[in-house]
């Protein structure tokens, strides 16, 4: 079964969405760390799109601000860390396209 881009998305942003709950019911941010790590992986042998992992480092973000406002400080700056990871894997992700492109020329 095919899945359009924006289900694709939808669906990448729930499994991230879970790990991160996840890192966050522990309090520790290496199992955070170390799931979206896992999701780098996940997304680079499986070549996603560089702009699905962007747009889930935007929710991140968003994930960030709103904990700041709740003051929980921990919270937020765990979601920091994780868009800094994501951002790192989007860009590993932008560049292995490139040099997919490349390649096809």
């Amino acid at each position: 079964m095919k899945y359009t881009g924006f289900v694709k998305l939808i669906m990448y942003a729930c499994a991230v969405f879970a790990l991160v709950v996840l890192g966050l019911l522990f309090q520790e941010t290496t199992i955070g760390i170390t799931l979206i790590l896992i999701y780098g992986v996940v997304a680079i042998l499986r070549k996603v799109k560089s702009s699905q992992t962007f747009a889930l480092m935007v929710v991140t973000l968003v994930y960030a601000l709103i904990a700041h406002i709740l003051s929980n400080e921990l919270m937020a700056f765990n979601m920091v860390q994780y868009s800094f990871l994501l951002l790192c894997i989007g860009v590993i992700c932008a560049l292995l396209e490139e040099r997919s492109e490349e390649i096809i020329k």
